[in-house]
């Protein structure tokens, strides 16, 4: 969430984020969780790992279960930092993003839950944000490409009128919690999506 106030990325339930941590907390399940915020609209992964290490220096983090998400901007900002330090992370869900293509190839093979609106009225499902950053269906097709096995989520609309806001319904996806927990750091569970990653 862009700003600098340390506030507006864990209102709203943590844009929609809590409904994955209330889950967690009912499954009894024992998670740290972070919500960092950029002052501007775009991300700095080095800011990013920042914020990972003091929380792996103050508390006992299991480093080869690190999950990193982001919505609109946010999931840019996720696949910029994973592209950066590919060897930190056991799983992806970035929501709405847009990125490069050219740098995909160094993250095919951390394990992917990507979620799109079809109809997305902010970051086109296709062309992204234009230009060279693409939205995530070809973001997908070329993790596929390069050797991945994403899983792929895309909602045919997206809640009116803001149908970039997806969120919310996504992170309470049914399997989501127990896919990101089968995932450790350079041991992709063997598992196939599951069934809920279907579009719908």
């Amino acid at each position: 969430q862009a700003g600098d106030d340390n506030v507006a990325q864990i209102e709203y339930d943590a844009n929609g984020a809590l409904e994955l941590l209330d889950n967690a907390i009912d499954a009894r399940i024992p998670v740290l969780f972070a919500a960092p915020q950029s002052p501007q609209e775009t991300w700095s992964p080095a800011a990013v790992m920042a914020v990972i290490r003091a929380i792996e220096a103050r508390w006992p983090v299991d480093r080869d279960r690190v999950y990193l998400t982001g919505l609109s901007s946010g999931a840019s900002g996720a696949w910029a930092t994973a592209e950066a330090y590919p060897h930190a992370f056991a799983a992806l869900v970035p929501m709405t993003g847009a990125t490069e293509l050219k740098g995909l190839a160094r993250i095919a093979q951390i394990p992917e839950w990507v979620f799109a609106a079809a109809d997305d009225n902010d970051t086109n499902v296709v062309t992204g944000y234009g230009g060279n950053r693409v939205g995530s269906r070809p973001v997908v097709a070329a993790l596929r490409a390069a050797g991945g096995r994403p899983c792929y989520t895309e909602y045919r609309h997206g809640p009116w009128p803001a149908t970039h806001v997806i969120w919310p319904e996504a992170y309470d996806t049914p399997g989501l919690l127990h896919w990101l927990l089968a995932q450790r750091r350079g041991k992709p569970s063997p598992l196939p999506c599951p069934a809920e990653a279907r579009s719908r």
